[in-house]
Order: C-alpha cells, then sequence, then structure tokens
C-alpha cells in the first residue's frame, strides 16, 4: 500500500511581498544569488534627469539545483505567457525617462 503524505505550504510570519523592476546576480561553485532591484528616480525642475538610484530589495541564495529548477519553472510559464500575450522584450528604453532596463545579466557595483 502506498503511502500518502499531506504536504502542507505556508508563509511564514515575516514574509513579504515585492515587486521589482530588475533583477541582478552571480554564481559560484556552491550557491546562486538572485537580487530584487528597484529604481528611485529624481528630476530637476525642469524635468530632466538628474538621479537614478536602483535599491536592492531582497535577495534570494539558492543551491545549483534549486536554481536549475526554478529556471526550467520559470522559463516554462515565459513560455506560456508569450503564447498567449506575444513575446517579452527586454532591454528596451523607458519612454518617461529614456533610462534603458537592462535585461537580468546586467551587473553593477553594489554599494
Amino acid at each position: 500500500m502506498e503511502q500518502v503524505i499531506n504536504v502542507k505550504l505556508v508563509k511564514s510570519s515575516d514574509f513579504k511581498q515585492i515587486y521589482a523592476i530588475m533583477a541582478i546576480g552571480g554564481h559560484s561553485q556552491y550557491d546562486f544569488r538572485l537580487s530584487f532591484v528597484n529604481e528611485n528616480i529624481k528630476y530637476k525642475e525642469d524635468g530632466s534627469l538628474s538621479e537614478i538610484t536602483r535599491v536592492i530589495d531582497a535577495e534570494v541564495i539558492m543551491s545549483p539545483r534549486t536554481a536549475k529548477e526554478m529556471s526550467n519553472w520559470l522559463l516554462g510559464h515565459i513560455k506560456t505567457y508569450e503564447q498567449s500575450f506575444g513575446e517579452i522584450n527586454v532591454g528596451v528604453l523607458n519612454k518617461k525617462n529614456n533610462v534603458e532596463r537592462k535585461p537580468l545579466n546586467f551587473t553593477s557595483e553594489v554599494a
């Protein structure tokens, strides 16, 4: 007789949901790191762009196996999304302020 095991998925007491406009990351032999980033944009009085501060709101550190599983899951969902809504464009300009949105492999110095 096959044993049935119930698995519960619950949110921790410190769970938070964030929205990110970009992601940066890297890997070592031991893990993958994925940081989720938002922007604070300042404008001069004349409306021109003054400063952009990119803020890392959260970082996820995963084993190589978990990173691969997440990649497969995400690619499957992207394929389904694009079949329904069309191709997702990356690296395009933000029309409001002409700031380029870099694709995932964008790297930058972290302060």
